[in-house]
């Protein structure tokens, strides 16, 4: 049960209505995701419901600038409101004052627009009471750690449940249809022309499976080693079976380098942050293989056959279904949800613990069907 005081508090600052009939009455929908880019596709087909219940209605996205040019691949939303979390800002120059500014300009333009409803869904305290604090005439969300208590109607927190059915989960609380669970991500005929254009000049015409592959992870606990990857691209070189492709923000440089350092053969490579060119790398692969990260995220909404490494993240909650295939050691301590570098078992080191050979397999199982 959530703390006695702030039911008190919430009581008294803001009346709940019980209005039985507030669903026929939205025209402005607030949906807060303040999460990266893995949550904003996971949040797509969410967005996608809204707006079949409601096709009259505007739906506005409240996120961090990491995710605004992604929202181009989502027809559903119709504005995007830029607000960069303290918290969930991973960006190596993080200033409070500069965030108090956002903050206050943001307050500003909510509360200009009047939202009939306004939806959060990562379920944490900062961005819960930003919605407490705003007017809204009513805010929905999940009950994590009982911060629910300040929502008008909250959810209950389901951690092992599949990210997107978890977002899911909120329409029949609010009395609305779920249409569909399917994924969608739209991409720009001007970046499926670049993708075209650098892998004709960069590959030899060949029949060969193109394998995209994304070694990159925010958190060292996420990442498959460097020389794992290096050795699967050999191996997959040497039994002729496809052509590996690497591709990476400018975040992940260092790591390609190190794979390249230790292959004997020269990798095709794409470093970069545009993240629609790296949507259509993956959109023209025959497989993605990967760590458990937002272009992971994306290849499994693109339907692209994957392969997911996972260490410490969630399985249950953000690991791809079958068809696809999850590489993961089973430990004790897994999943921890870790989100730094620093490991509190490095004597395990899980991700570690999956094999080349394992993942190997698990190529030829895609793409020659042993």
């Amino acid at each position: 049960m959530p703390p006695t005081g702030i039911l008190l508090f919430k009581r008294v600052f803001r009346l709940k209505s019980n209005d039985p009939d507030f669903p026929r009455q939205i025209r402005n929908i607030a949906v807060f995701q303040l999460g990266h880019l893995g949550d904003f596709v996971h949040t797509i087909p969410l967005l996608r419901n809204l707006k079949k219940n409601f096709p009259l209605a505007s739906i506005t996205l409240i996120g961090g600038e990491w995710n605004k040019t992604l929202s181009e691949s989502c027809s559903s939303i119709d504005r995007y409101i830029v607000f960069n979390n303290w918290l969930w800002d991973r960006r190596k120059k993080k200033s409070f004052f500069r965030f108090l500014r956002e903050f206050l300009s943001v307050v500003k333009v909510i509360n200009k627009i009047k939202f009939d409803i306004g939806i959060e869904l990562k379920g944490h305290i900062n961005s819960i009471y930003l919605l407490y604090t705003l007017k809204i005439k009513r805010t929905v969300g999940f009950n994590y750690r009982h911060h629910g208590a300040l929502l008008d109607y909250s959810i209950p927190f389901k951690n092992s449940l599949y990210e997107k059915d978890r977002l899911l989960s909120i329409l029949p609380v609010c009395g609305m249809n779920i249409f569909d669970n399917h994924f969608e991500f739209s991409i720009t005929k001007e970046k499926e022309k670049a993708a075209s254009d650098f892998l004709e000049n960069h590959l030899l015409k060949t029949d060969k499976p193109l394998i995209s592959i994304f070694p990159g992870a925010p958190f060292a606990p996420r990442r498959w080693p460097a020389e794992k990857y290096a050795e699967l691209s050999e191996k997959i070189i040497i039994h002729n079976i496809g052509i590996p492709f690497f591709i990476g923000g400018l975040a992940d440089s260092q790591t390609f380098y190190r794979i390249q350092d230790l292959s004997k053969h020269k990798l095709i490579h794409w470093i970069g942050d545009d993240i629609q060119l790296i949507a259509c790398f993956i959109t023209k692969s025959n497989l993605f293989i990967g760590n458990d990260t937002g272009p992971m995220h994306i290849a499994v909404a693109l339907n692209i056959p994957t392969i997911a490494f996972f260490g410490s993240g969630n399985y249950n909650r953000w690991g791809p279904k079958s068809p696809h295939i999850i590489l993961r050691a089973e430990v004790p301590c897994s999943p921890c949800d870790l989100e730094t570098d620093t490991c509190n078992r490095p004597d395990i080191n899980c991700i570690n613990l999956i094999s080349v050979e394992e993942a190997f397999l698990s190529v030829k199982r895609i793409l020659i069907k042993t």
